[in-house]
């Protein structure tokens, strides 16, 4: 059945516009844009990020289904149906070291008690460097990706109330590198020419380059990363931000069958850095040109200021001066 002759003009109508909305969204600066695309406007769409800061993480580790036993300073896990054989804790480096014909009889030593969860826990210190590389779709909205290197820290892990007997559990290397990818998509509340705030999420794995931890973990080490970030506007290619987030992993280390150790980690972050994407025209090359707009000369299109002034694509100063 034909659709009105009125409802049809206005479809062809909306569609038309919908077009050109379209082909808005995908020509950058379309004045300049004529031709085919080139590096330098594949460029500008995609902005990097590297950034850099600091953090507290909050360590979990819950052994269950197991007993603990604490010997001469060494952490031991014990399966009651293996009584002949026992695990050395030695978390942070290498868990699931395996000790055959072992008996405890006749030799002291501070037990858990199987019927209840011991749950160890401590907080450490944590030093994250990122990289990450994401494009702009309508100015809005965010998605990308990066990877990560972080350094941490931690020194004492401590029972809970109810298995204080145990006493703390040290750890033989205090410090443990690791590296990370991860893809991420964001939104900006607020998006002002001197700054904007914007809220995003990641989620990426953790993983090792060092020896620490044990390659023998079981289970993939997802993180979830949500946060907050301010970015300051220097110019339309160059910014600063600041962003605070809230991260969280676990994973679990079956060290035999149906037993396992579960861990988990909580992150709070604090990073700042600086945000780049490469300028779609080149500066203009005439010495005495005082034009700071984008514009042409001789059928080549220029921009007029430097990428680190702060002007936008009008040459509007983006921080104004106050009297």
């Amino acid at each position: 059945m034909l659709l009105p002759k009125k409802k049809y003009k206005l479809m062809r109508s909306l569609g038309k516009r919908l077009l050109c909305i379209l082909l808005l969204l995908l020509t950058n600066n379309l004045c300049f844009a004529s031709g085919k695309p080139t590096l330098r406007r594949i460029l500008n769409n995609i902005h990097v990020d590297i950034g850099g800061g600091h953090g507290l993480s909050f360590y979990q580790n819950k052994v269950q289904k197991m007993e603990v036993l604490k010997r001469e300073d060494r952490f031991f896990l014990i399966n009651p149906a293996e009584p002949e054989v026992a695990y050395i804790i030695n978390w942070f480096k290498d868990p699931n070291t395996t000790v055959e014909n072992f008996s405890d009889s006749g030799i002291g030593g501070v037990r858990s008690n199987p019927q209840e969860e011991v749950v160890f826990k401590g907080t450490g210190r944590t030093t994250p460097i990122t990289l990450s590389l994401y494009t702009e779709i309508k100015k809005r909205f965010r998605l990308g990706g990066g990877i990560g290197v972080s350094v941490n820290t931690i020194s004492t892990l401590r029972p809970n109330a109810e298995q204080e007997k145990l006493g703390n559990y040290n750890t033989s290397q205090q410090t443990t590198y690791y590296k990370s990818y991860f893809g991420m998509m964001g939104f900006k509340i607020i998006n002002k020419p001197a700054y904007a705030i914007l809220a995003d999420v990641r989620m990426g794995e953790h993983f090792s380059f060092s020896k620490l931890p044990n390659k023998k973990f079981t289970g993939r080490r997802i993180f979830y990363n949500a946060g907050i970030t301010v970015e300051k506007n220097i110019s339309e290619y160059f910014r600063l931000f600041w962003r605070t987030s809230y991260e969280y992993q676990y994973f679990t280390d079956e060290i035999t069958k149906g037993r396992t150790i579960l861990f988990e980690r909580s992150d709070v972050y604090l990073q700042f850095g600086i945000s780049l994407n490469w300028p779609e025209l080149p500066r203009c090359k005439i010495r005495n040109c005082k034009i700071e707009i984008k514009h042409n000369h001789r059928g080549k299109s220029y921009r007029g200021v430097s990428m680190l002034k702060g002007k936008d694509v009008m040459g509007n100063l983006i921080h104004e001066r106050q009297p």
